[in-house]
Parts: C-alpha cells; sequence; structure tokens
C-alpha cells in the first residue's frame, strides 16, 4: 500500500505570529481590531485547516500563522493563484480586521504583501 506524501510544515517558523490562536479563544474580544500577521499563504483553504467553508464569499482565502488558520475576505496577492498548492508556502504580511458573521470569525484585508525572501 502506498504512502502518500503530505505537505507538513514545521509547528513553528521563525518571525510567524501567533495571532489567529489567540483570534479563535476569545474572537469577541478582538472583534473590530485591526492586526499585522505573518504566516503561509494558504490559497482557498488548500490543505484544509480553515474548518468550515468560507464565511463571505466563496473567493475568500485562507492565511496560516504559528497558531492556527483563519478566513480572510478580500485577500488576493498579486502574482499569487489560491488553486494552487504550489504556492501554499509562500509567506504573506496582513493587515486586516477582525469580523464576525454569525459564529464565524474571519479577517477582512486591509493590504496584503508577499515576502520573498523568507
Amino acid at each position: 500500500q502506498p504512502v502518500q506524501a503530505t505537505l507538513q510544515p514545521p509547528e513553528t517558523v521563525p518571525g510567524f505570529t501567533t495571532v489567529i490562536g489567540e483570534i479563535h479563544e476569545s474572537p469577541g474580544d478582538f472583534e473590530g481590531q485591526t492586526v499585522e500577521i505573518i504566516g503561509y499563504f494558504r490559497g482557498w483553504d488548500l490543505l484544509g485547516e480553515a474548518g468550515e467553508g468560507p464565511p463571505v464569499t466563496r473567493s475568500d482565502g485562507v492565511i496560516k500563522d504559528n497558531s492556527g488558520a483563519i478566513y480572510v475576505t478580500g485577500m488576493q496577492p498579486e502574482g499569487l493563484d489560491p488553486a494552487s498548492k504550489e504556492q501554499v508556502e509562500t509567506v504573506v504580511r496582513l493587515s486586516a480586521r477582525i469580523a464576525k458573521q454569525g459564529e464565524a470569525v474571519y479577517l477582512e484585508a486591509l493590504s496584503v504583501q508577499v515576502l520573498p525572501d523568507y
């Protein structure tokens, strides 16, 4: 029986934030605040890390830092394909506002920048 290879990034990456885990732990404390996150661009949740489906539109993307993954609406980094598994290791810096829709917590992108030298 063949073993299927899976992409397993290290548990923690130096310089990555731990903001996403804090947001998930107490979303009400953060709603409306602006945060900066450094983490992996995960496209359309290509690795299935964000849990539920996209909260706002089908084109919502996912970012993953050292503490978890979360959906982002309005994030489309220039030159990145949200359907490409080859790009899930791309590091981005995201500035975003924390929002809730029902029980779903997500980020509204204000700016996103690819960090090519990471």
